[in-house]
């Protein structure tokens, strides 16, 4: 509950600070995404035999749009997403999930601002926090674990870019967009060697060791592909 009211509280200060730049509120609205959750990075890599895979996800979303001229908007957002990436091999399954609340703060450009239909391309940085994640590990017939994972980082930038569009209608707009969002801090820290040896039958950490087996420094970032459709007034 912290977590929430952090980020709406940072959300709330967004809104006067463009209030403050003298641009004036054109839109408010409401969308839903389905997001193609993925990771990248070295430890998000999986070994010789295991394939690495997406896994679906949802979002629910708010936002409002500032209009900067006749050809650029500033639209705020606030999401709750999930994330994630899922594993699978020979008698092998795991899967990271989480679920983020995330402001991105996206400009918007409008080659057709007085079409019926008005596309736009975006770009723009997401600030998140983590709100909650679980990992699971399922290796057959020698068992399977699931619980928290305890090195998840609380924050995690990133950038989101992508295009859009909108249809009058009724009273308001039809909006929908396709974004492409690429985590540019690592989702995870890397843990010590005594939180790996005390780790309880319900911790999962998420980390990579070497030849000689040390623990590497975590290099993995969330990545995803979302579809969103909303409804602007």
């Amino acid at each position: 509950m912290k977590r929430f009211i952090v980020l709406v509280v940072l959300f709330a200060l967004v809104i006067p600070q463009v209030y403050g730049m003298g641009f004036e509120i054109a839109q408010k609205g409401v969308k839903v995404g389905i997001n193609l959750a993925n990771a990248s990075g070295e430890t998000a890599d999986p070994g010789p035999g295991i394939d690495k895979v997406s896994k679906t996800k949802f979002g629910v979303g708010g936002y409002a749009v500032f209009e900067m001229n006749e050809m650029f908007t500033l639209m705020p957002e606030l999401w709750i997403i999930g994330r994630g990436v899922g594993y699978e091999g020979t008698g092998f399954e795991a899967t990271y999930s989480a679920t983020y609340l995330e402001i991105p703060v996206l400009v918007r450009y409008h080659p057709l601002p007085d079409n019926d239909f008005n596309p736009n391309i975006f770009v723009g940085p997401v600030i998140g926090m983590n709100f909650g994640s679980k990992g699971k590990i399922d290796l057959g017939a020698f068992g399977s674990s699931e619980g928290k994972i305890q090195n998840v980082s609380f924050f995690q930038l990133g950038l989101s870019f992508g295009a859009g569009g909108q249809y009058e209608f009724m009273n308001g707009f039809l909006v929908f967009d396709v974004r492409y969002y690429m985590g540019l801090t690592n989702l995870a820290s890397t843990p010590s060697d005594s939180d790996i040896a005390n780790a309880g039958a319900d911790d999962i950490y998420i980390y990579d060791t070497d030849a000689q087996g040390n623990i590497k420094d975590v290099d993995t970032k969330n990545t995803g592909i979302m579809i969103s459709v909303g409804y602007a007034f």
